[in-house]
């Protein structure tokens, strides 16, 4: 995700249109949250035996209001 934040257009707008949008709306990148959403079950809710998990990585933007 630290690369990610990093990407940029051809036009030097961050890649990411989310961001971009955030951004050109007043928004300032503070903080990645490298665990967002974390989702952990039995690998039988998915397919069989074990234990899968999934992490999602976020990016936190604050607005001044």
């Amino acid at each position: 995700m630290s690369d990610y934040i990093l990407m940029k257009t051809d036009a030097g707008e961050i890649f990411d249109p989310w961001l971009n949008q955030h951004l050109g709306s007043g928004g300032k990148i503070i903080n990645i949250c490298h665990e967002s959403i974390q989702v952990k079950a039995s690998l039988s809710k998915w397919t069989e035996g074990g234990i899968g998990i999934y992490n999602e990585p976020n990016i936190w933007v604050r607005y001044r209001i």
